[in-house]
This record gives C-alpha cells, structure tokens and sequence, in this order.
C-alpha cells in the first residue's frame, strides 16, 4: 500500500516528510510550553513545535492547541502584588517547580484562616473559566481554593496532595475538578466554573489545610505552589507564565503543501484533549482543502466526545461518519477512506459503515494537522500521520493502523485485539 507522506511526530520530533517532501509549516506568534523528556515544562520559542511527554518520558508527539490567555499576573510569584496574604507566610523560590528551576513558592499557615488572594476585575460574565495551580505537599497534605465575590455563586474544591486524589466540591456551582499526578510530589489541580451573568469580578483564594471539607489547619503546616492560571474555557490547557500582567499563548498554526485530487486514505495516531470541546465547538485533528472551508476533508472530535470523518464538497457536508467515541486524554488510531461513493472509516478496532453515496472534493492541495482552516484546533497531541495515494479497504485500514509506530498497540495487542489472536492481524486474521 503506497504511503506518499509519513510524519513521525513522536519518533523523531521533527515536522519532515519521512517520505515525500511535503515538511509542514508551523506557525505561533509567542513562545508556548509543553512537557520535555525528563518531564520537565520547558518553553519553545516563537515559531517552534512543541513535542510534549508523558511522565514515563514516552514521547506524545505534536502539541496543537488554540490561543488562550492566563489572566492571573505573577503567576509563579505569590508573594507580589496583585497577591496578598491573610495569615501566611511566603518563602519565594523555595522548591525544584515543575519547571525544573527552583521557582516553587513555600507557603507556611501561621493562623487559623491562611490563605493567599488575588482579585480579578473585568471578569467576562456567563462564560466558562478554568483555575489551574500546581501543588507540592510539604507538612500539609491539602490545599484549597475557591472564588468568591460572585453574589450567587459557590465554587470550592479541595485537593488531597499526598494522594493524588479529589477532595470535597460541596459548592453547587463547580463544573468539574481535576488533579494529576506530575511527578517530584507536584500535582496539577484545577476547577472549572462559569460565571454568573451580572459579577464582573471576583476574588481566589488559595489555603493551606490539614484535611478535606475543613478550613482549620494547624499553626506552621505548609505546602508548595506554582504556576497559577485562570483561564477561558473548560478545561486545562499548556502552561502560560505570567509576570506583572496577563499574557496570551498564540494559537499553533500547522499546514503543508499535498495535493489529493483522487482517491486516498489517511492512518492518525493521536491523543484526545484534557478536556471534551463545548457544544458547537469541534477540536480538529485533520483537514485536508482547497485552501478554504468550501472543499474539505475533516477528522474531528465533537462535543459528545464523537471522532467524526467529514467531507464537504462546495460548502455542503456529502457525508458524516461517526467512527465512535473516544474519552478525555486518551490514545487512539483512527482511519479514513476517500472515494467516490465510497468513503470509509476505524476506530481502533471497529471499522464504520461505509457512506456509498458521497464524492471527492475537488482541489484539495493543503493538509493541516491539528486544525481546520477556521481556527478550530485539536488541543491534544498528535503522535504519527500517513498519507496513502489509493482507498484502503476496511482490512487494510486497521492493518496499517497496527503497523504505526508507537505506543497504542500495545494495548490492542492481546487477545481480541488488532494482534491478539481472531485479531486482524493475529492468527486467523485477516493478516494471520
């Protein structure tokens, strides 16, 4: 099966064609961060792919994500206005942060009621904001943090830091909570919320506790932060540091030059976001176009969680197949065939009904992985892509889908799975 183009994002961290010469171009207007191999959050220049990393150090390949911006100013330096202390003590640069610098900020409970604040003004109302920190437990095992200020609404969430696990969110106002384990004791924890439709601003605080569902804690127990953002949207995204204002992450641009006038097919792997996109919202993983939205080819995530491959011939959708449903910060493959009355599809393991009634686009000579010509990005990553110049069938689309290098297989690979025995490729396959 003649593969035209090849890019091995986690592999070989480049954006090189490792088959044609088609190199993508990427675009982003600021520097960004992602997670390098010793899984430390490093910083890339202007212009540069990111090549984000499990904690493992496995290699997730190209990050794409929109713009966002962090509005909380000093973001690793609590100690600075606009932050202010009730009851606290603060030692700056006093632990390794996850950025691998000593950055990390102690706070140490002098009171019964410590904690830090920072006051928000300009607060975009009825909109979905996500708070993220990174904490370290020292002698307290929990911190807290809740938003206040906004007349009806409750949002509070606490955060075990030697467990890793969620604590109580009795407010009735938050949306969802998160904690994940980042190595060295740190912990990304977040709440996601929505503000009220008259509130324009509001004030976080951040508390060292000794339990969950408790405001007391006892005189001296501390814990480390870092990396504190407050951001629009519904879930965590790429760390943005902040120094004495907010400051924006530039959306990354990616395209490269490929021509598919006939028929073709295409093999991803990929990693789905932290979080699901809004309703009418898409997180794009492929177009393929015209070098427009008129005619185009895309792989999408909805906000079911739904991949969908989708094609649009003169602005109008000739066909829609839902491929299935893929959860949060999941690995998967998935496959799709171009032809006329013929376009096909896999997730994984399941090939979809093919749609027998379509037609190619016409013209499509661009390729943007990660995004659609619209600005709707895929706010994952993107491990491996293969461009074919013929229609796979259905067998062949979850044979290649085993052939990708990488690490999802491996988890496909026993019994019943792609290579497991009665698997396409195992014994009694259709590749056995």
């Amino acid at each position: 099966m003649p593969v035209i183009n090849e890019y091995r994002f986690a592999r070989d961290q480049v954006l090189t064609d490792d088959v044609g010469s088609a190199t993508i171009t990427l675009t982003r207007a600021s520097v960004g961060t992602a997670y390098d191999s010793s899984f430390d959050i490093a910083e890339f220049a202007t212009n540069v792919a990111r090549f984000d990393h499990l904690l493992d150090s496995t290699s997730l390949g190209l990050r794409v994500e929109s713009a966002a911006t962090n509005l909380s100013p000093e973001s690793e330096a609590v100690n600075t206005t606009p932050w202010f202390g009730q009851n606290d003590e603060t030692t700056v640069n006093d632990t390794v942060a996850p950025d691998g610098a000593t950055t990390g900020d102690l706070l140490q409970h002098s009171l019964s009621g410590c904690q830090i604040n920072q006051d928000y003004t300009s607060v975009a109302t009825s909109s979905a904001h996500t708070f993220t920190m990174f904490a370290q437990a020292g002698t307290s095992d929990w911190t807290h943090f809740d938003i206040t200020d906004m007349a009806s609404q409750a949002i509070t969430a606490w955060f075990n830091l030697d467990t890793g696990a969620l604590g109580s969110t009795p407010a009735a106002d938050v949306d969802a909570t998160t904690i994940a384990d980042i190595g060295n004791g740190w912990f990304r924890c977040s709440i996601a919320f929505t503000t009220d439709a008259t509130d324009d601003t509001m004030r976080l605080r951040i508390r060292v506790l000794d339990t969950d569902n408790d405001f007391t804690g006892a005189d001296g127990i501390n814990l480390s932060v870092w990396g504190i953002v407050l951001k629009l949207g519904t879930f965590p995204t790429s760390y943005i540091l902040t120094t004495t204002a907010a400051a924006t992450r530039a959306r990354d641009i990616a395209s490269a030059s490929i021509t598919l006038s006939g028929a073709h097919s295409v093999v991803i792997r990929a990693r789905t976001a932290i979080g699901s996109p809004v309703s009418g919202v898409e997180q794009v993983l492929w177009q393929s176009d015209d070098g427009s939205a008129v005619d185009r080819v895309r792989i999408l995530r909805n906000s079911t969680n739904e991949i969908r491959a989708i094609v649009t011939v003169a602005s109008s959708d000739v066909s829609d197949l839902d491929l299935g449903t893929v959860a949060d910060d999941t690995d998967f493959d998935v496959a799709i065939r171009i032809d006329t009355n013929d376009m096909g599809g896999a997730l994984n393991t399941t090939s979809a009904t093919p749609d027998t009634s379509a037609t190619i686009p016409p013209g499509m000579v661009t390729v943007r992985p990660g995004m659609d010509s619209g600005g709707s990005e895929w706010q994952g990553t993107i491990e491996s892509i293969r461009v074919y110049d013929e229609a796979l069938t259905d067998a062949e689309m979850q044979v290649e889908i085993l052939d990708l290098p990488g690490t999802v297989i491996s988890r496909l690979a026993g019994p019943g799975g792609l290579a497991g025995p009665g698997g396409i490729a195992g014994p009694g396959g259709l590749a056995g």
